[in-house]
This record gives structure tokens, sequence and C-alpha cells, in this order.
């Protein structure tokens, strides 16, 4: 006897069979939707460099830009603007605001935070859609397609991770190390050679002065020699020390031009920038002992701070290669719905290597640590060693001023009273003239002695690289450094 027909067992009718055929197009138009959002694509977008930017930029530039007016009051470097007299710490500021290789080590900053962040994402797993034509379908199935989706994702030990962002954080601190290196040189340098400018152009005035007193000796002896007091060997002799001193102007005037056209470079500037600026003499910065120079130098001197994020750099290297013995594991769960079959499958497995040695590995990273510890030692000997030889020639700078000063004092006070014996009709014009002439010859002298201290004390900032005389600068700096998402927030670059 023929059994009925039950529903279970009754073969689909084609409604049924459209159904789940809109049902599984739906599934896949939402997958496909879904895989194809999470890829959300940049366009790129192409940035042609403009190789005329820079000489134009230089070429154009002065001094009393509004660019530079506005850093230097937001700083409180400056008073009043436009300025009428530029200090050489003023003129640093300027250079490290112009520097491009100080652009370069800032935006090299927002690349180290951009890592950081890249360090910090989670493993996106791999998502596949799969789909599949069958040249015969399976018997009681009439689609020939086969379709499903599958992901596969690593699963790594969490310290490797952590190991990873304290390496993307290491990177951050070089960066910052290398700017506020990349800053102290483009001030140290525009200090230096606006010193010597205005080293020049003291010692011009001065020499003009010397000169006038030199012929006022000549005139005085050529004036005894007509009266028959003495020969005229006296007043010739003269003449060539004379001669002597304008060559000696000749050489100064060639040096001043010189130390102008290092200065504009300095500054990227054209030279006409600074044609007719006015250069005022710093006053003498307060004096640290040397033990607070080495404290604050080991502190924050970039090289060191270099050296240190390198061997913390070598440090977390290390790590890295002992975590990597710990092995991943690789989980891979999919769906398929196979011509009207539901098919799930769940792989799996660890992942170790099979002919490669960890212990290789972490023999190399332990050398590098060793090498980078013996190299952080390297750079503090060498960096102590410089702060020593700069406060040395410091001291023994200041040591002369004082004795140049105080010899000043001396033939000033000689001077005086035989002007005044000349007065009384006791000396004559001649040994007054010598004493005055000695007189401007000395003040060449301290002016040069006091040059030579305010190079030694730039050279001892940048030894020490402490700034305790220049607020404005340590807050640049400090302003320079920030991790900022932006480098040309704080970098008034041409």
């Amino acid at each position: 006897m023929q059994q009925p027909t039950t529903a279970a067992s009754a073969p689909p009718s084609s409604d049924v069979q459209h159904w789940h055929a809109g049902v599984r197009a739906s599934l896949l138009m939402g997958m496909s939707a879904a895989l194809l959002t999470a890829c959300a694509l940049e366009q790129y977008q192409p940035a042609p460099l403009d190789q005329g930017v820079v000489p134009v930029s230089q070429a154009t530039a002065s001094l009393d830009d509004r660019a530079h007016g506005d850093l230097l009051t937001r700083l409180g470097a400056a008073p009043q603007w436009p300025l009428t007299q530029w200090s050489p710490a003023q003129l640093g500021l300027l250079a490290v605001a112009r520097s491009r290789q100080v652009a370069v080590a800032r935006a090299a900053i927002v690349g180290a935070v951009a890592e950081r962040a890249l360090a910090a994402q989670w493993p996106n797993p791999l998502a596949t859609l799969t789909l599949e034509h069958h040249a015969d379908a399976d018997q009681g199935h009439t689609s020939h397609w086969s379709v499903g989706p599958s992901f596969a994702f690593t699963w790594s030990p969490s310290s490797r991770r952590r190991i990873a962002l304290a390496l993307a954080d290491v990177g951050t601190e070089s960066a910052r190390a290398q700017v506020a290196e990349a800053a102290w040189s483009a001030r140290t340098t525009a200090v230096a050679v606006a010193l010597d400018v205005l080293e020049q152009h003291e010692l011009m005035l001065l020499y003009e002065r010397s000169t006038a007193a030199r012929a006022a000796v000549i005139a005085a002896a050529r004036a005894e020699v007509a009266a028959g007091v003495t020969d005229s060997f006296e007043w010739q002799t003269l003449q060539l020390e004379a001669n002597a001193t304008r060559m000696n102007q000749f050489d100064l005037l060639t040096a001043t031009t010189a130390a102008e056209v290092a200065l504009a470079s300095a500054l990227n500037l054209p030279l006409r920038a600074i044609a007719g600026m006015v250069m005022a003499v710093p006053s003498a910065p307060a004096a640290l002992s040397y033990g607070e120079m080495q404290q604050r130098m080991l502190s924050a001197h970039p090289q060191v701070l270099l050296a240190l994020a390198a061997y913390a750099r070598s440090e977390h290297e290390l790590a890295l290669a002992i975590a990597a013995q710990y092995p991943d594991i690789h989980v891979s769960p999919g769906y398929f719905f196979d011509q009207g079959a539901n098919v799930w499958s769940l792989l799996g497995g660890i992942v170790v290597p099979v002919f490669a040695s960890h212990k290789v590995a972490i023999k190399a990273a332990a050398a590098a640590r060793d090498t980078a510890r013996e190299q952080f030692y390297a750079v503090q000997s060498t960096s102590i060693a410089t702060l020593q030889s700069a406060y040395a020639n410091w001291q023994v700078s200041a040591t002369a001023l004082t004795s140049a000063r105080t010899l000043a004092a001396e033939i000033a006070r000689g001077q005086a009273e035989l002007a005044a014996k000349q007065a009384a009709g006791v000396v004559g014009q001649l040994l007054v003239a010598r004493a005055e002439l000695q007189l401007r010859e000395i003040d060449v002298r301290v002016a040069a002695a006091a040059a030579r201290l305010r190079r030694n004390g730039c050279a001892l900032e940048h030894a020490s690289r402490s700034v305790a005389s220049d607020a404005a600068f340590a807050d640049y700096l400090r302003e320079l450094t920030a991790a900022a998402t932006d480098a040309s927030a704080a970098v008034a670059a041409p």
C-alpha cells in the first residue's frame, strides 16, 4: 500500500526554491557590502614638488617680515617690532625658525607619532568570500553555485604588542631628540657668526679711534722735529706703524664681510636683508657651576638622549627576540553554503619555526644591546670631555678679560696724570699723545677679550645644552619637540 507523502519528505516547491535563492543572494550581497565597507579605500593624491619655492622665499625674505615679529613677540623676545637692534639671541631664534633641517626633524615627529598609532592597532583578521561554480550539480539540487565566507586570525602573545608599543615610543623620543639637536645646531651657528659680526663692527670703530690717535702722535713727533727737539727717525717709525694699522683695518673689513655672509647663510636670508643691521651687545649670562652644567647636559643633551634611546631600542628588540619563542595561534573559522548544504569549518594551528633557531636571534640581539650600552657610555664620556674643555676656555677668557680691563684702567689713570702735567707745562704733547694712543690700543685688546669671552660662552652653552639665560629659546625648544600632529604649527620655516 502506498504511503502518503508528508510535508517533510515532499520535494520543495518552486516558490520555496526561489525564496532560498533570494535569501542566499541577499546574504551574498550583504557580506560583499560589509567586506567592501571594511576596506574603506583612500584615493592617492600626488603632491608634486615646487622647486622654485625655496629660492624665491629665501631671495625675497627680510629681517622685518611679519612672521618673524609674530614669533619673537609670542616668545617674549621682542619688546617692540620692528626691532631697532638685534641681539645674537634673537638672531639665534630666527635661525631656528627658518631652519630647513629643523623643519625636516619636526616632520619626523609627526611620522613617529603616526607609527606609534599604527603599532597600537590590533591585527586585522583576514576575511575571504569564496564563490564556486560546479559543472554538475549534486543529486537533488538544481544550483551549480556554492558560496560562503571564511576568516583567518593569528593570535600572538600580548607581550609582543606591548614591546612593539615601547619600540614606537622610543622612535618618538628619538625624533624629539633629533629636533632638539637640529635646533641647537641652527641656534649656535647663528649666534656664533652674529658674535663675529658684532666683534668686527666694534673693532672697526676702535681701530678708527686708534688710527686718529696715531695720527696725533705723528703730528706731535713731526712738530718736535721741526722744533729741533728730536730727529726725524721717530716720526718716520711711527708712520710705518700707522701703515701697518691701515693694513690691519683692510683685513678687518674683509673679515667683516665674510662674517656677514656667514650670518645671512645661517639665517637663510639674502645678504641684502642684513645690510645696515645694528647689533646689540649682549649682557653677560648668569654663570652656572660646572656641576650644574654637567647635570643638565647628561639629562638634556640630544646626543645623550639619542644614545639612551638607542639602548632602550636594543633592550626592546632583545625582549622581542625572546618573546618570539612563544608560538602564534592561527584560527580560521568558515561557513560554506554548498549547493543547499550548510557546511561549517574551524581550522586552527600553532605557528612554530621549523628550521630557524631562536637562540641565534636572541644572541644577536643581546650583542646589539651590549654594543648600545658601550655606545651610550662613549657618548657620555665625549660630552663630558667637550664640556670640560669649553668650561676651561670660558674661565680662561673671563680671567683674561678681567686682566685686560684692569690694565686699561691703569693706563687710563696714567694718561689722565700726563694730561694734567701737560696742562701744567711739565710734559710735552708727544708724551701725552703716546699715552692716548696706548689707551686706544688697550681698548682694542679689551674689546677682543670681551668678544672671545662671548664666543666661549656660546660654545659653553652648546656643549652643556644649557640656556639658563635664554628663556625664549628654552620655551621654543619645548614647543618644537612637542608631539604635535602638524609639523608646520610650531616651525616658521621659509
